[in-house]
């Protein structure tokens, strides 16, 4: 089965942390359908730009409470924020990131989707599209 890339909405300060290592566990309430690999990362207003990307090593999947625990050291987010995203979840995903890197230029999302709509979570990308963001792009040197 090929796997799959997304497009993953950040928040900006989520994304930095990300791209820089720091953050190594992006938690979600929700899982994707189908096996991915690659997660592009779209860093939500006021930036509204594809920034760069990482490769996914697995999704934990647990209580939020059960995630926090073994998780929290790495989560780059703060326990009060993170506890309100969850509050009324029962279940929660944490994508554990293998590797990012930050695009040496971000990348307008409607240089290659005229009518792009930001993802409230994510969206599924064709990989000539994900090629085609990443040489937009010019990948920087791996930072994190």
């Amino acid at each position: 089965m090929a796997l799959k890339t997304v497009l993953l909405s950040v928040k900006p300060e989520y994304a930095d942390r990300i791209l820089e290592g720091t953050k190594r566990f992006e938690f979600r309430r929700s899982a994707f359908a189908s096996p991915v690999d690659e997660i592009l990362i779209y860093a939500t207003s006021p930036i509204k730009r594809i920034v760069g990307y990482f490769r996914m090593d697995f999704v934990h999947k647990g209580s939020p409470r059960s995630l926090w625990s073994r998780y929290s050291r790495y989560a780059g987010i703060g326990k009060a924020k993170y506890f309100s995203y969850f509050s009324q979840a029962k279940r929660a995903f944490a994508i554990q990131i293998e590797s990012a890197k930050r695009f040496a230029t971000d990348v307008d999302p409607r240089s290659l989707w005229p009518d792009f709509f930001p993802p409230q979570n994510f969206k599924y990308v064709e990989k000539g599209e994900a090629d085609v963001l990443k040489q937009l792009g010019k990948e920087a040197p791996c930072d994190g």
